[in-house]
């Protein structure tokens, strides 16, 4: 009696078998669904960072332009700390590959790998400050979560310009403002200067009138009838180059010759027409302040 006590039944050893059969089961295939889980919720992606915002304390809020995703903003753990790994990856002005999780509320920095930290233009204080027009551009112009292949690579190319030494000195300054004026044709923008918004007569040459507000020119002539609009006059060198620059690809900068005058003139006329088009004001000194 006692050993039949001792030994189980058949029917609970199986039991008790399947049970145990099925746990081994289960905690195997959740691994990889865990695994699984994980992998999906986090993206890789080229990214080039525009701001870092501290945060917290110890760590940073930053905002990076993406080939995939366009502009995102993610959070980085304890990227303030002197102990940070990531600190010198995450710096504005570097072009990275950027690793990132999806998390509930918010989106995280899981890593980054350097791939461009764009040394010609960290070597050089004009250069730099270009550099830093050009990402305050970029983080102005572009509209969050908006996937822009084109876009990011407009920007990717404008660093690559400043940071090239065969781009003379005296397009360093003017470069920014080409880039803004190749952004504002990818965005749809497309301003009319063959022909006078006012009489639709052909402009032929002579310094017109651009309004940036009505998106086009007038002859000189046409402006008292048609706007009390700001207004900015174009010499005819200026009026070509804006018309060059809308088709040609924004390396063809270095290529361009022109006088001083011609380059601040036009960077005038670019001002002008983003600060109609952006909430940018000229008291806020926008231009002029470097990164």
């Amino acid at each position: 009696m006692s050993d039949l006590r001792a030994a189980p039944p058949r029917f609970f050893v199986a039991i008790i078998h399947l049970l145990t059969s099925t746990r081994l089961l289960l905690c195997s295939l959740s691994i990889p669904i865990l695994i699984n889980v994980c992998m999906s919720r986090t993206t890789n992606t080229e990214a080039i960072v525009l701001r870092n915002d501290p945060l917290n304390g110890s760590d940073a809020r930053l905002s990076f332009f993406t080939s995939s995703h366009g502009k995102i903003e993610a959070i980085a753990k304890g990227l303030q700390k002197a102990t940070s790994k990531l600190a010198a990856h995450l710096d504005p002005i570097t072009k990275v590959e950027l690793f990132f999780i999806e998390g509930r509320r918010r989106r995280l920095v899981g890593g980054s790998i350097v791939e461009n930290r764009f040394p010609v233009i960290r070597a050089d204080l004009q250069r730099l400050f270009a550099a830093g027009l050009v990402v305050r551009l970029a983080d102005k112009m572009a509209p969050y979560e908006n996937t822009d292949e084109v876009a990011f690579r407009l920007v990717e190319s404008a660093l690559f310009i400043l940071d090239s030494k065969k781009c003379p000195t005296e397009l360093v300054s003017v470069t920014p403002y080409f880039f803004a004026w190749k952004l504002l044709m990818v965005s749809g923008y497309h301003p009319q200067l063959t022909q006078c918004l006012s009489c639709n007569k052909p402009i032929v040459h002579g310094t017109v009138v651009l309004v940036p507000r009505q998106g086009g020119v007038l002859h000189r002539g046409c402006r008292q009838q048609n706007t009390n609009d700001a207004v900015v006059l174009l010499q005819t060198a200026a009026l070509k180059g804006l018309a060059y620059m809308i088709d040609a690809p924004l390396t063809d900068v270095i290529r361009l010759r022109a006088a001083n005058s011609v380059f601040l003139n036009i960077r005038s006329a670019i001002e002008q027409l983003m600060e109609e088009r952006f909430d940018i004001s000229r008291g806020n000194h926008f231009w002029r302040t470097a990164l």
